[in-house]
């Protein structure tokens, strides 16, 4: 859409949005957010004045900086690029996990050979791609030819 936009410079909307792409407000404060004192941002509200009003004075500016933040989305975020990063983390995942495996399974045999199943955060048992978390012995490589999906399951029992 490439419209200028105007935000609080706090939190997750920063991953995204910077000085080159976006008008971000001054935070003048933290405040408790909840009951379990989660802080959250308390915006300048005399910054958003300034800035509302410069977008309006500078459409020009307003309107490239808009194009920019599409332009930025679009790079960091497009299907592909979200695919990679999921790729890479699910990959850093397994290598996390074999090692854990390997740690656990000390001096027992096939401890070196990756398997599809992991202990996870729950010290219950998961697997990938629906393969039965009861058969350690169905290894990566044994993978039906063609497998290209991958899922993540837990085991809550």
């Amino acid at each position: 859409m490439e419209l200028p936009t105007i935000a609080t410079n706090w939190s997750g909307n920063t991953e995204f949005m910077n000085d080159r792409n976006s008008f971000l407000i001054a935070v003048d404060s933290m405040v408790e957010a909840n009951k379990d004192k989660h802080l959250w941002a308390k915006p300048s509200v005399e910054h958003l004045g300034k800035l509302m009003r410069y977008v309006h004075d500078n459409p020009k500016e307003a309107k490239a900086r808009g194009k920019q933040g599409r332009k930025d989305v679009v790079a960091r975020y497009s299907h592909e690029k979200v695919g990679e990063w999921i790729v890479q983390l699910l990959e850093n995942v397994r290598v996390n996990r074999l090692e854990e495996g390997r740690k656990y399974n000390e001096g027992r045999a096939g401890a070196d050979e990756p398997s599809t199943n992991w202990l996870n955060d729950w010290d219950t048992w998961a697997s990938i791609g629906g393969i039965p978390s009861d058969q350690p012995e169905y290894k990566l490589s044994e993978l039906p030819s063609g497998w290209s999906r991958i899922k993540i399951i837990e085991d809550n029992n």
